[in-house]
């Protein structure tokens, strides 16, 4: 699990956004636990684009998360999933960088899953396939080791990535040397009818949704 949030951090932490350098494994270290609590929160909530209620859920924290990093989030209400959009602009800055990540999930059949509810995340000290011990002491342990692993839906699909991005603009404090926006797509997975059009709100060549 360190191994893999520390790849996911290195790549944002490495954008030319980012002029301080950081000691990606050394932040992770000393941050893992409340990194890895505030992932287990954020894949807790259903995310299928039919549930809309839960998707609100979804795009609420997604707002919170943002927020609490110094970013400016909006919540744009559309037919069907909304679409949290975040950015933080830095004066004098010569260029934007637009991440694009969703937190929609694929229908789930439960009872494919082994455990009682693809939403109530389980960790384990190794693999499902190796019959890993479930790890009981997650709200209070400060490591967790590589081979641990998350069993949640949308764990690494995508909300995995958004917990990266967020750690990201932690470990640099807030604090880019060029302008961040991002955009969270709610029904990536589930096929919805919004369309993408060039928009300046965004940047000069990237887009908005339209519906």
């Amino acid at each position: 699990m360190h191994r893999i949030l520390c790849v996911a951090a290195l790549l944002l932490i490495a954008s030319p956004a980012f002029a301080q350098p950081v000691d990606v494994p050394d932040y992770v270290r000393r941050h893992q636990s409340e990194i890895v609590r505030e992932l287990l929160e954020l894949v807790a909530i259903p995310n299928h684009r039919d549930d809309l209620p839960n998707i609100k859920r979804n795009a609420e924290l997604l707002r919170q998360m943002l927020e609490r990093r110094g970013m400016k989030p909006e919540v744009w209400e559309t037919p069907t999933a909304p679409v949290v959009y975040g950015e933080r602009l830095v004066p004098g800055a010569t260029r934007t960088i637009l991440f694009y990540i969703h937190y929609d999930g694929q229908p789930v059949d439960k009872g494919a899953w082994k455990q009682d509810d693809p939403f109530k995340p389980i960790v384990r000290a190794g693999s499902l396939e190796e019959s890993a011990a479930i790890v009981t002491d997650v709200t209070t342990r400060e490591s967790f080791p590589d081979s641990f692993r998350v069993y949640a839906r949308s764990a690494g699909d995508d909300k995995g990535p958004i917990q990266a991005f967020v750690s990201a603009m932690d470990a640099i404090g807030g604090k880019p040397t060029q302008n961040i926006k991002i955009i969270l797509h709610g029904e990536e997975e589930g096929g919805g009818p919004c369309r993408w059009t060039s928009s300046s709100r965004i940047t000069p060549t990237h887009s908005a949704p339209m519906c």
